[in-house]
């Protein structure tokens, strides 16, 4: 927003062609239950795939996180660094994720969010982007009711 501005300063107003919204805690209010159910399904998940407790885990993850802030300098480490460095490949953590973020009962219809989305698919070329896997972004989109006014839009993972 802040470079549109800035052109905007000087003069120069660009086209905008497309909009890409983000899903994830964006097009919908992500509360605490939903969050706690999220973690709880990535633990459990992980510690079945990694044949451990969930306790364990949840260690060896702190601990994961803080050799790579260590080894990166970097003040932040996300979940997904950590849990590949406990050795979780890619398409496991894809997995198991669609399984604890799914959405149903947390995440609400959002006529304001739907409309609004809708207003700008009419003006724009629109997507969607999501952390989550795709089944889980198409998901909430379903229960927000943005793909009843938007049937053909793109998610991308």
């Amino acid at each position: 927003m802040h470079v549109l501005w800035s052109l905007a300063l000087h003069g120069v107003t660009p086209q905008i062609a497309a909009v890409v919204c983000d899903v994830d805690h964006t097009v919908y209010v992500r509360d605490d239950a939903y969050k706690a159910h999220g973690d709880r399904g990535e633990l459990a998940a992980i510690a079945q795939i990694l044949g451990q407790p969930e306790a364990a885990v949840r260690t060896q993850l702190d601990e994961a996180r803080q050799r790579l802030k260590a080894a990166t300098g970097r003040a932040k480490v996300t979940v997904t660094e950590a849990v590949y460095a406990l050795g979780i490949t890619a398409a496991q953590w894809s997995s198991l994720r669609q399984v604890a973020w799914w959405p149903d009962g947390y995440i609400q219809s959002d006529e304001q969010v739907s409309t609004l989305c809708a207003a700008l698919s009419r003006r724009f070329r629109l997507a969607f982007g999501t952390n989550n896997a795709i089944a889980v972004g198409q998901r909430i989109l379903e229960l927000v009711g943005i793909r009843s006014t938007i049937s053909d839009t793109p998610v991308f993972g």
